[in-house]
């Protein structure tokens, strides 16, 4: 395709493939009559320009398709070759990859000290809080016994007193 035509189509993508023209963003005018383009989230414009750009590469290659001669005898493939550029393309990603799960492992790592310390010091404080409720328990029994050893005490007294008054 002449370097024209791939310009003209970057430029409009809908008139160089041919096919219907798709829905486009349109100017709105305000009331001074200034034409405003309508807000739209930067991110939604990268994924709608890099859905432009291969929608006119995929053209393009069938369009390459569409001319070559089908006749013709393919071109041998070099295999090695093909798995050499595939180790360099995939070696820096798959080290990104473990650089991110190494990442990914201190981070659960600190998060599991996180936890443990977090368990071991609720379970300090759970053990504080049972010997409070013993301790209270513990002096309420104390005192329970203590009233009633003075209950005793009183009724013995009453009883004494009692029998001193009927034997009297």
């Amino acid at each position: 395709m002449p370097e024209s035509e791939v310009q003209r189509a970057q430029e409009h993508p809908t008139q160089a493939s041919g096919e219907a023209a798709q829905p486009q963003w349109s100017a709105t005018t305000d009331a001074e009559g200034s034409a405003s383009v309508p807000h739209r989230n930067s991110f939604v414009k990268q994924i709608h320009d890099y859905q432009q750009q291969l929608e006119l590469e995929y053209q393009q290659f069938e369009r390459s398709l569409n001319e070559r001669d089908t006749t013709a005898d393919l071109d041998a493939m070099n295999w090695e070759d093909l798995e050499t550029r595939y180790n360099d393309d995939i070696a820096p990603c798959i080290a990104r990859e473990k650089e991110i799960m190494d990442e990914i492992s201190a981070r659960f790592a600190q998060f599991m000290l996180y936890m443990q310390v977090s368990n071991d010091h609720e379970a300090e404080r759970a053990v504080k809080r049972l010997r409070t409720r013993i301790a209270l328990a513990q002096n309420s029994e104390g005192q329970l016994a203590q009233k009633q050893a003075h209950h005793t005490k009183v009724l013995e007294a009453f009883h004494s007193a009692m029998a001193l008054l009927g034997n009297v």
